[in-house]
């Protein structure tokens, strides 16, 4: 017998699951349950936004709940132990209003749900390691996921991340240059009265136009910036805009293809693996995506596989043949048709797990030169724009001439 049984959490049958019940109507039933409620007093804490709660947390206590319960100490126990370890007050108080759900006979993955700690996804695992007995196994399942998750994420962000701070640092070194050192030139080339080249001219009414106004559109320039950031960030159509940007930038788009169909394999394969049915695994992956193009795909592959079609029905369906290559979908077909479908979505994960571990590697190679070529290009305009006319003078001031 598996340790949680043991324990006074998994020994207590959720609220809503009837004997003999089958497994797919438990999960069906499974949104509309409430948590036992605390007499006449509501919860008073309330759930945690999904940004409330930090990946390196989420991971810490799901990782730590999967050692603690696997050596036979309580939920009620684990939790009230990592909770104290939590940096968050505001962390701290949804843990410890967990403990006090399932004390009082909630079941723990009900309490996880209210709480807002983890998506859909992984409340669905670890709700079926609770119905199985296998609650342990489950949450190190969920840890894995959340720390793949974390690593993708963190190699995505690393490849876009390093080229926008190559082009702010090279913004701010053209405007320093701009504000400090061409108004000087311009004003020194224009007291020689001398023929000028036409680059040197342009440097010069560039010089004279951001000496004037250069400041000002710095400044503007950032503002806009931290605006668009913003909206990318917090906002419907900021993110949507954002993302068909980025689906369009050559590399980050690949890297972004490869990312998704990595979390798409990890996720769905394991909970299929962890007994959900395929409907409500579907259900729970259009939350855990991480851009709408993929959780729009997954709504409608949901939507079709509910109307009793296979994968095959389904991807002819999907208008969106990038997102999901004819080598992707012809895997996922012939894995259904096999009955190996979680495991093959696996194995599909972790290919394309590596491949975007690459492509982040060769988006930094192939940017860096991209942006040094930029930065010698200006510097070789600069110093031609100011040496020719210097040399020039330097020859005119000869005695044979």
């Amino acid at each position: 017998m598996s340790p949680n049984q043991n324990s006074p959490v998994t020994d207590i049958k959720p609220i809503g699951v009837k004997p003999n019940q089958n497994k797919d109507q438990v999960f069906k039933d499974a949104k509309n349950v409430r948590p036992a409620a605390r007499g006449v007093e509501q919860s008073k804490v309330k759930k945690l936004t999904p940004h409330a709660v930090s990946r390196d947390s989420k991971e810490y206590l799901v990782d730590n709940l999967s050692m603690l319960i696997a050596s036979g100490v309580s939920v009620g126990e684990a939790l009230d132990t990592i909770g104290k370890e939590m940096p968050s007050k505001k962390v701290r108080e949804v843990i410890a209003e967990m403990r006090n759900k399932v004390d009082e006979g909630s079941a723990f993955w009900l309490a996880l749900r209210d709480s807002g700690i983890l998506n859909t996804s992984s409340v669905a695992i670890i709700h079926a390691g609770e119905e199985s007995g296998r609650l342990s196994e489950n949450l190190h399942v969920v840890a894995e996921q959340i720390h793949k998750s974390n690593m993708m994420t963190a190699k995505v962000r690393s490849a876009l991340m390093y080229p926008a701070f190559l082009i702010v640092l090279l913004v701010l070194v053209g405007s320093g240059i701009g504000l400090f050192l061409l108004p000087k030139l311009a004003d020194i080339f224009k007291g020689l009265n001398m023929k000028l080249p036409w680059y040197t001219t342009a440097l010069i009414g560039f010089g004279q136009f951001w000496g004037k106004w250069g400041l000002l559109i710095t400044v503007l320039f950032f503002v806009l910036l931290t605006i668009v950031v913003l909206l990318s960030l917090y906002t419907k159509t900021g993110k949507k805009v954002s993302e068909i940007l980025l689906f369009h930038i050559p590399g980050v788009n690949q890297l972004l293809y490869q990312s998704e169909i990595s979390r798409f394999g990890f996720i769905l394969g394991s909970l299929l693996e962890a007994g959900l049915p395929v409907v409500e695994a579907l259900d729970s992956l259009a939350d855990s995506m991480a851009t709408t193009r993929y959780r729009n795909i997954i709504a409608k592959m949901k939507v079709s596989i509910e109307e009793g079609n296979t994968f095959a029905t389904t991807f002819e369906r999907i208008t969106d043949k990038k997102a999901f290559t004819g080598p992707i979908r012809q895997l996922i077909v012939s894995a259904e048709k096999s009955g190996n479908l979680s495991e093959t979505l696996l194995k599909l994960s972790k290919l394309y797990e590596d491949k975007a571990e690459i492509t982040a590697k060769n988006l930094e190679t192939m940017i860096e030169p991209i942006i040094l070529v930029l930065i010698a290009i200006g510097v070789l305009f600069v110093a031609l724009a100011v040496i020719v006319p210097i040399y020039s003078l330097i020859g005119g001031l000869q005695p044979n001439n």
